[in-house]
This record gives structure tokens, C-alpha cells and sequence, in this order.
């Protein structure tokens, strides 16, 4: 697993994480899922600009400065039998 730090304005949104992820780990937008690890270390799915800033909240709330995210390939997610409709929002 290869794993990244980078920074981003925190006027930043949902479409600029995206972009940045697809940049670092040469993908193309639209081809990936981003999941977040909470305060209660759970994986949580990251669909939008309104779940980036929950994702920020969350962050801030339990006093982090940095947020951990997950990538997966979008065809492995969807592909997987075990997946719900929900893990197939992408980025």
C-alpha cells in the first residue's frame, strides 16, 4: 500500500481532494472512492462536499490536524460482491 501526505487550502472542497488524490497517485477522477477514518475509527464514505466537510468537522472536533483517507480502485468496489449501492458513489 503506498501512502501520501499532502495539504490542501482549507477553502478546499470535495472536487479539489479528488483532483489531488487523482494527482498523487496518477488516477483519473471519477475512477476511484475516498473513505475517511472517523473519531471512532471507522471507515466512513466520502461522496461530497457535504460529507468533506463533515469529514473536517469530525477533524476538528476531536482536535486532529490531519485526516486519514482510503483509496479504492472503483471497478474492485464495485466488483465486489459484498458491496451496497452506498459503496458505489464515487470520486
Amino acid at each position: 500500500e503506498d501512502m501520501v501526505r499532502f495539504k490542501l487550502p482549507l477553502s478546499s472542497g470535495f472536487s479539489e481532494l479528488c483532483e489531488e488524490v487523482a494527482k498523487r497517485f496518477k488516477l483519473v477522477v471519477g475512477t476511484f472512492q475516498l473513505k475517511y477514518q472517523d473519531d471512532d475509527d471507522e471507515w466512513v464514505l466520502l461522496a461530497c462536499n457535504a460529507d468533506f466537510q463533515e469529514c473536517i468537522d469530525v477533524m476538528n472536533f476531536s482536535g486532529g490536524h490531519a485526516i486519514r483517507l482510503s483509496v479504492r480502485d472503483l471497478v474492485t468496489v464495485i466488483g465486489s460482491s459484498s458491496g451496497s449501492c452506498g459503496d458505489m458513489l464515487q470520486c
